[in-house]
């Protein structure tokens, strides 16, 4: 029986026979770029507030390294945060998905969670982890949404996502 190493679906052998086949950003690296937004969420907001935490072109590379932070936002009842994506300022064209790419954050106490939920999905483009058939070209925004409660201490929520896009 031979032994096999696999790199990112790519044997050694492959390598060394120099039959690889070209390898995009997904899987070999790129120049890593970081856009890191902040709110603030306000005492008493309704489920389904949303707030833009960041504009990336739609073919933007997700890392599974991105992350959401939130303070405690509140006291009494059981609001969740959802992570998904909207229209960016100027465009119509998108239809808002608030869970697209994450959902189920409990912020009743401060924390922190992967941007992405399923690592499957890592290194995905920004427009596929959000649902869509096809890139839609331009850029799309990512936002945070409450869910499920109104927030009653309000707090900051802070997105830190790593992407490359070459």
């Amino acid at each position: 029986m031979a032994t096999e190493t696999v790199y990112d679906s790519i044997t050694i052998d492959d390598y060394q026979a120099g039959t690889f086949p070209f390898m995009d950003v997904k899987s070999q690296g790129g120049r890593k770029r970081t856009c890191v937004g902040t709110a603030e969420a306000t005492a008493g907001v309704t489920a389904g507030s949303g707030y833009i935490l960041a504009i990336l072109p739609s073919h933007a590379r997700i890392f599974g390294s991105s992350t959401v932070f939130w303070d405690d936002l509140d006291a009494a009842g059981a609001p969740t945060l959802d992570v998904g994506i909207t229209n960016p300022p100027n465009r119509t064209d998108l239809t808002e998905d608030q869970d697209a790419i994450n959902n189920g954050f409990d912020c009743t106490s401060a924390g922190s969670a992967a941007l992405i939920a399923d690592i499957a999905d890592y290194g995905e483009q920004l427009w596929a982890l959000a649902g869509l058939s096809a890139d839609p070209g331009g850029n799309i925004a990512v936002g945070v949404f409450t869910a499920d409660a109104a927030i009653s201490l309000g707090g900051t929520i802070t997105a830190e996502i790593d992407y490359a896009v070459d």
